[in-house]
């Protein structure tokens, strides 16, 4: 399978004792680190299992390797106030505690054997079995130190089986719509109204004033192909990120509902809050389960009313976590903290000209992290290939649907359709299912069918970074249906 210009390993993070464990401050988990790639990057060519329940390929990276993490959770607590901290010390100080979490072959791994890396290599960071750590900045392991290599990327998630077809511009324009008080945080307001004077910038920048959901439907209805949050946020006990737009609130799920189908390809957040350090320790807790105690320890919902202004720790908390519900709908920028005061703006103002000259948002994120004292920005990757957009003429026959709700349909059709033919016979009987699968299936050829013309003219544009043919081919075979047409 290719995967564009990139090697690519895959960091698989798992905990090896149940969720439910109780835990005391001062305890520490242990994780599993599962490491796949094709990459030989260790020099004896002997392969672990993986642990219960972890496949031996995820993607088309086979399972090669298991090492260890082990998270310490008052440190953790200490980690997550030192990262808020303006200290232009506080990223390196903060990779070197990140890199003592691990066992040595993965602290050799990022320190040596990577950084020397002559090839573009893509590592994908998954704890979504352990979302207590989206906290942390694990992006200051590749983009702190003397010299950031300029063939490393750092995304968050699993790498996606499906190949989202990427999205034609209009008049060659990106359009990028902001929702939220940008009042409330001023730099971001200049940088803004800097790039928007930027005549040459083929970049229309949209301010909507209505509500977060009203103004979601008009991103919809409008096919924006970009959004940015300005918002404040808090965590939940389930760890789920809600956004807050003064009284409005917007859920993860919520949000998915609208991007499902539309031309949003990328999500960017902010905070409204202007950011500031927050010192001091934390209450410890009595005996809790692993994720009840981290939200103990950070003493954040312990007698906080929720509508009164949250700490800037928890709006980039809620960011993180915020972007990891969202993740496969759309790729989500989102910080993980902000270090010197103007590097969050000043990232921004690099990395918006550069998606623009380029349409590769990993590209612009790469490029912009290497300035001097970039925040930590997580990425949370959709798109496998490479770019996202294309300015290059689309023939009629192409340009007469939108790829990426003909996309999303079909993915959600297989899925269905995958589940039903997963059942019992007798089961699809009963329920008189039967129907409903050859239906199915007649509307997933007819997606198909509607898709191709688009997919070809893909394979024939740009061909290092569009969908290959053999994807291509892939993504139109027909599924074996029982009772089709």
């Amino acid at each position: 399978m290719s995967r564009g210009r990139y090697k690519e390993i895959l960091l698989c993070v798992v905990p090896t004792s149940p969720v439910g464990e109780e835990l005391e401050p001062g305890d520490t988990s242990e994780y599993d680190v599962c490491i796949y790639t094709e990459l030989p990057l260790f020099q004896s060519s002997w392969r672990d299992e993986p642990p219960p329940g972890q496949p031996e390929e995820i993607a088309g990276l086979p399972f090669v390797r298991r090492e260890s993490l082990c998270v310490n959770w008052e440190g953790y607590a200490d980690d997550l106030t030192r990262v808020k901290l303006h200290d232009s010390q506080a990223p390196k100080f903060l990779k070197e505690r990140l890199l003592e979490k691990f066992s040595e072959s993965l602290q050799d791994l990022f320190t040596e054997r990577l950084p020397a890396a002559r090839a573009p290599v893509r590592i994908w960071w998954s704890n979504e079995q352990a979302s207590e750590l989206e906290d942390l900045p694990w992006e200051l392991l590749v983009y702190t130190g003397e010299h950031v290599s300029s063939t490393l990327s750092f995304v968050r998630g699993t790498p996606p089986d499906d190949l989202p077809p990427r999205v034609p511009l209009r008049e060659g324009r990106l359009r990028l719509a902001l929702i939220g008080n940008l009042e409330a945080n001023p730099a971001l307001l200049r940088t803004f109204k800097e790039l928007e004077e930027w005549r040459p910038l083929q970049l229309s920048i949209h301010r909507l004033s209505a509500p977060p959901r009203q103004a979601l439907e008009q991103v919809v209805k409008d096919g924006y192909e970009l959004v940015h949050f300005v918002a404040d946020g808090r965590i939940t006990l389930g760890l789920e990120g809600i956004l807050r737009f003064g009284d409005h609130e917007l859920s993860p799920g919520e949000l998915c509902g609208w991007l499902t189908g539309s031309r949003v390809t990328l999500l960017a957040l902010s905070p409204s809050l202007a950011p500031v350090g927050i010192r001091g320790g934390f209450a410890p807790a009595q005996r809790a389960t692993r994720r009840s105690l981290l939200q103990e320890s950070l003493g954040k919902l312990r007698g906080h009313d929720h509508r009164v202004q949250p700490e800037p720790t928890v709006v980039y908390r809620a960011c993180t976590h915020f972007a990891s519900e969202v993740r496969g709908r759309t790729t989500v920028l989102a910080p993980v903290g902000p270090l010197p005061s103007e590097a969050p703006e000043e990232f921004w103002r690099q990395f918006y000209p550069r998606l623009v000259q380029g349409l590769s948002i990993e590209e612009a994120v790469l490029d912009s992290q290497r300035q001097k004292e970039a925040p930590p920005m997580a990425l949370f990757l959709h798109h496998r290939l490479g770019l996202e957009f294309t300015r290059a003429p689309i023939p009629p026959e192409a340009s007469r649907i939108e790829p990426t709700a003909v996309h999303a349909e079909l993915k959600a059709a297989r899925q269905f359709l995958s589940t039903l033919e997963d059942m019992d016979p007798d089961l699809l009987e009963a329920l008189s299912l039967r129907s409903v699968l050859q239906q199915k299936g007649t509307r997933i050829r007819e997606l198909e069918r509607l898709l191709e013309p688009w997919l070809q003219v893909e394979a024939q544009v740009s061909p290092e970074n569009a969908h290959p043919p053999v994807l291509v081919a892939q993504a139109l075979r027909p599924l074996a249906l029982e009772g089709g047409e």
